[in-house]
């Protein structure tokens, strides 16, 4: 491209020069030619395609602003001066004392006076341009600002955030609401998605989630979120897309969706695995794709949980309906509140059973033991009309909290998507075993509380227990140094070192026999040594020494970080380090996902329900990437 001294011409904050004479447009991504040196095509593309931005700030800033002088001078209109009174001055819009030396005297040292030394004061008060570079930066914040905290585009049109943003710097213009929904956020989105896409391009797997939403306006999105490693093993998770499905939810247009996401980020050749609930339909629309699945290990596990609930169904909904009662009535909380304080114990407020929510169910039953005594009290004084539990149905409720807490623990712990955590289910599921069959020998516990625990205990032997025939599991078990071979119970895992099989040292073989047929009696008697040499390397065997030097190894602290770990020593176990790569970044559950929908529940609100569904996909992407 040209030269443009220095590319100082402020279109450049608006263009990113690309194939030498070429210009991207940062706000729809077309490419103009600037192979004549001129830049009006720019221009003109900016004032035809979006008309919003503004391309020059300082001349905008400018023609708001008057010098003190200038504007002293122009407010001092002399019409007259009175003979009756020689030492006053009078104009159109002021009274100006004069000195006794005389009228003409004091209007000939008037422009030395306008020009006199600037006090401190005004220096600090004054508005001064601010560059484009700064303004750019200012108007990209307050669009972040705006993503990331759910506000709305038309705070920037709220009398008191003006006033506020005009006290830090007089000189700084806020752009409309239009201008940042057409032109800053399309900016910003073309941006992340360039970073989000070059540290793609550097890794060599890439684990996906996805799953379905609808919104209040019954707008249904589809989301899809990658995980994978960057060069310095660090897990990374991203957005990918969530974007309007309007299709039938079905197997085939779900997989299609999916394949289209995956063409448009090249990475259909990196896909190690797609992770998801156990619907029907995404489960159809996975095997249709040709790409491995692991079942979301927290659904699953609620599942299982959600079974073993319906042997103390009744006690719960006694529960339910109390605290819907506090809940409904203030003049009972307030006086719940009150009798927590005369029995001195913490102010704790009622917890309500979501059936869409994990784990709500353990959340109500154990804040509604720990507020026991002030629950009973408060039920006796104000005599309320809701049936309270007995004495059995209390210890069963207090029973049921104890053996529900170890799948508490285990949903807290495997929904990370910072770490990782599909090592670390086979061990959980072992550790769940273990607990229901401690509350199996428990002759002390209710007959409910029994039937619950063995129904808990066959839901995890049927539903968990298979993934112990999944050779992504065990592998990424034993490649956690953490855990090694701890996580297996009578298992055999197989880990296959890809690259190095029989085939390819037949393929080597075959063709080294041809080079040595075809080579020279110059090279005759070196090639004969160059096989020798090479047949007593075997790739295979050396494969074999790495996985039992690295099983040899002593097993890394839990609480230490396995990532680091195998940062480390990439060099000393390359082959096994290329595994980790694919195998380690496949998380657990799909509750990134979910946990993006929750944003989406908070950006398209009722009060918000305008935004447009490829907008709201914009600002989703950049409130989960940014």
């Amino acid at each position: 491209m040209p030269y443009y001294r220095g590319r100082t011409s402020e279109l450049w904050n608006h263009f990113e020069p690309v194939e030498g004479d070429k210009a991207k447009c940062g706000y729809c991504s077309i490419k103009l030619s600037t192979a004549g040196g001129s830049l009006n095509n720019l221009k003109r593309h900016l004032l035809a395609r979006h008309p919003t931005v503004t391309i020059n700030w300082k001349e905008s800033n400018q023609q708001r602003e008057l010098p003190h002088a200038e504007h002293d001078i122009q407010t001092i209109s002399i019409s007259t001066i009175s003979s009756s009174s020689p030492n006053v001055a009078q104009t159109s819009s002021v009274l100006t004392p004069i000195p006794s030396s005389g009228a003409s005297e004091y209007f000939q040292q008037l422009p030395n006076r306008l020009h006199a030394q600037t006090r401190m004061t005004d220096f600090v008060q004054q508005s001064r341009p601010i560059s484009v570079t700064k303004k750019k930066q200012y108007d990209e914040q307050l669009a972040k600002m705006i993503v990331k905290r759910y506000y709305p585009f038309a705070i920037v049109e709220d009398p008191e955030f003006k006033k506020f943003l005009n006290l830090l710097n007089p000189s700084y213009t806020l752009p409309s609401r239009k201008t940042i929904s057409n032109n800053i956020i399309p900016r910003l989105y073309e941006s992340s998605k360039n970073d989000v896409q070059r540290l793609i391009d550097q890794t060599i797997a890439v684990c996906l989630t996805t799953d379905c939403w609808t919104s209040n306006e019954n707008t249904s999105f589809m989301a899809t979120t990658a995980h994978f490693f960057d060069i310095d093993t660090q897990l990374k998770s991203f957005c990918l897309d969530c974007t309007e499905f309007d299709e039938r939810h079905t197997g085939d247009n779900i997989s299609e969706k999916l394949i289209t996401t995956m063409r448009n980020w090249n990475i259909s050749h990196k896909v190690t695995a797609i992770v998801s609930d156990n619907a029907a339909n995404v489960t159809s629309a996975i095997q249709k794709t040709k790409y491995r699945q692991v079942s979301c290990f927290a659904h699953t596990l609620n599942l299982a949980v959600q079974n073993g609930l319906k042997h103390i169904s009744p006690i719960t909904q006694k529960v339910k309906s109390i605290v819907e009662y506090f809940k409904r009535s203030h003049h009972a909380l307030a006086k719940l509140y009150a009798t927590q304080d005369q029995m001195n114990l913490p102010k704790l407020k009622l917890t309500q059973d979501v059936v869409t929510r994990w784990n709500s169910t353990f959340d109500m039953l154990q804040r509604f033991v720990k507020v026991k005594d002030a629950i009973n009290s408060t039920l006796a004084v104000l005599q309320a009309n809701v049936e309270i539990l007995t004495p059995e149905e209390w210890i069963i409720v207090e029973k049921a909290s104890v053996v529900l807490e170890i799948f508490y623990e285990v949903t807290k712990e495997i929904c990370g998507d910072q770490y990782v955590t599909l090592s670390s289910v086979l061990i959980f599921t072992g550790v769940i075993l273990e607990s229901m069959k401690m509350y199996e020998q428990d002759i002390s516990l209710p007959i409910e509380i029994h039937e619950m625990v063995s129904t808990l205990k066959q839901q995890t032997l049927t539903r968990l227990k298979p993934l112990e025939d999944n050779d992504l599991v065990t592998q990424a078990a034993l490649l956690d140094p953490r855990y090694k071979k701890l996580a297996f119970l009578n298992i055999i895992c197989s880990v296959q070192i890809e690259g190095v099989n029989n085939s390819h040292n037949e393929n080597l073989q075959q063709s080294d026999e041809s080079n040595t047929t075809r080579s020279s009696l110059l090279w005759k008697s070196f090639d004969e040594q160059y096989n020798r040499q090479k047949a007593s390397h075997n790739p295979q065997a050396a494969s074999i020494i790495e996985v039992d030097k690295y099983l040899n190894e002593p097993i890394l602290n839990r609480h230490e970080n396995p990532l680091t770990w195998w940062n480390s020593r990439k060099s000393q176990y390359p082959r096994l380090y290329n595994l980790v790569l694919k195998r380690l970044c496949i998380i657990a559950t799909s509750v990134p996902c979910e946990r993006l929908f929750s944003k989406a529940g908070m950006t398209l609100t009722d009060q918000r329900n305008r935004i447009k569904p490829s907008k709201a996909s914009q600002i989703l992407f950049l409130n989960q990437n940014l």
